[in-house]
């Protein structure tokens, strides 16, 4: 046994350090989408198909399959195009993609997530953490065969859209408990020491890179900021509940920046943070501020260093990125979303008149998806055992305390919990919170 393992050791030496990661996420895909097929003996009903094709689960799958032909109250919406251009790819029909879709889009939360446990500290937890997070029973429910719809976007664009910072935010900025460490210290006089095990959860990697050269600002850190701004911005056309969500993302960062940022890089991480802000808000125009920043320190480093650690350019981009976030049409949306969530109002009859007209339930929120859920009924949708609910609901609490960068995912939580009053649908979003929640502390605890 002892032989062996040397030899398997020698053998991993024996590849580049990336490859063991993106084994790793490829282990996690096909988890996801093999439990996902396990599903398919099931249609093997010819009750099940019309045609030669599966009937569809949803009928919002049979909207988007209808604009991926060219119908017009469907077509040019994103989901409708991907439908369309895997069909044009596949060489098969916009229906059979659209069945065989769902588990090959929701599979990628599980890469998602693993993204984010490796960003947060924990390669080994992304394991867990993906599985967790993409079989969990109310993302699941929503996206098995045939349930072609943006369900499969709305949970993985978010993580995707705060990925890139949260790498970024780990290796240039300190930990709350870290700040906190630090301000103790300086109030009591004390030495900056913690215990081991303390230590490793506050730790963020590449502490001792404070150099400019290949440090914040670098090509690497800038595109991938720009990046994951562009997917944010590509959201927004997916779905209304983005908008909101870069909001939110946009204000997180530059706080985390303010609060959390080395001393003497904070200016610099400013400017890094304009290189996913504005692209996030103004799509492929703002991509120009992050080409023209890598432009500017490959041309002249010394020089364009001048000018980040100076005022004007952080100063100067905040307030265009200030004056872009408060766009009235969002605010407006977004109090018009929550009055079609809210369960008091009705559509009046067209031929109804008088004092008291006739009054049906909204057919906005039976599209919504009227179904409230209890406490109880919530945290079964996150996992079928209670106890690994609440232990990942509770992990995350530590979590937020050691990594800054989980405060981007700390919406889909309470999104989730949202469903006690706002319909069934929000519960799935919890499904990173408790995967995270769960598998890092376990890690780090080992």
């Amino acid at each position: 046994m002892t032989r062996l393992r040397g030899t398997l050791s020698v053998c991993i030496d024996a590849f580049p350090a990336w490859t063991r990661p993106l084994a790793l996420a490829f282990v996690v895909y096909a988890l996801s989408f093999g439990m996902r097929m396990l599903e398919y003996p099931a249609w093997q009903n010819p009750e099940y198909m019309l045609d030669g094709e599966y009937l569809l689960a949803t009928h919002d799958a049979y909207h988007w399959i209808a604009g991926a032909e060219g119908f017009e109250f469907g077509a040019g919406h994103p989901m409708s195009e991907l439908v369309r251009l895997a069909a044009a790819f596949t060489g098969t029909t916009p229906a059979a993609v659209g069945f065989w879709l769902p588990p090959v889009m929701a599979s990628l939360v599980a890469v998602g997530v693993f993204g984010w446990a490796a960003a947060l500290g924990g390669v080994e937890a992304g394991v867990c953490a993906g599985g967790l997070a993409s079989l969990a029973p109310g993302f699941l429910a929503r996206t098995l065969l045939g349930y072609c719809d943006t369900d499969l976007v709305t949970l993985l664009f978010p993580l995707l859209m705060g990925l890139g910072p949260a790498f970024w935010m780990a290796r240039f900025m300190f930990t709350p408990l870290q700040v906190a460490r630090r301000l103790l210290a300086r109030r009591t006089g004390t030495s900056d020491v913690v215990p081991d095990a303390v230590a490793v959860m506050m730790t963020s990697r590449g502490e001792a890179d404070d150099d400019w050269h290949g440090g914040a600002l670098s090509p690497r850190w800038l595109a991938l900021l720009a990046g994951s701004g562009l997917v944010g911005s590509w959201g927004a056309e997916w779905h209304s509940l983005f908008p909101y969500l870069i909001r939110y993302d946009v204000v997180l960062l530059f706080g985390c920046i303010c609060v959390f940022g080395r001393p003497g890089m904070r200016r610099a991480l400013l400017v890094g943070g304009l290189a996913y802000t504005l692209p996030m808000l103004v799509g492929a125009w703002g991509l120009l501020f992050a080409l023209a920043l890598g432009w500017g320190l490959h041309r002249d480093e010394a020089r364009f260093m001048d000018l980040v650690r100076g005022r004007a350019l952080p100063i100067a981009g905040w307030c265009a990125v200030a004056v872009l976030l408060f766009d009235p049409d969002v605010f407006r949306m977004f109090l018009n979303s929550i009055a079609g969530y809210v369960k008091r109002s009705g559509d009046p009859s067209p031929g109804a008149g008088g004092d008291d007209p006739l009054v049906y339930p909204s057919v906005a929120q039976s599209i919504i998806e009227v179904q409230d859920l209890s406490l109880s009924e919530v945290l079964s949708y996150f996992h079928p055992w209670l106890w690994v609910a609440l232990a990942g609901l509770g992990g995350f609490v530590p979590l937020l305390l050691a990594r800054p960068a989980a405060f981007f995912l700390l919406p889909l939580g309470v999104l989730s919990f949202l469903s006690v009053k706002l319909g069934g649908r929000m519960v799935m979003f919890g499904a990173p919170v408790l995967a995270l929640g769960f598998a890092l502390p376990m890690v780090w605890g080992v």
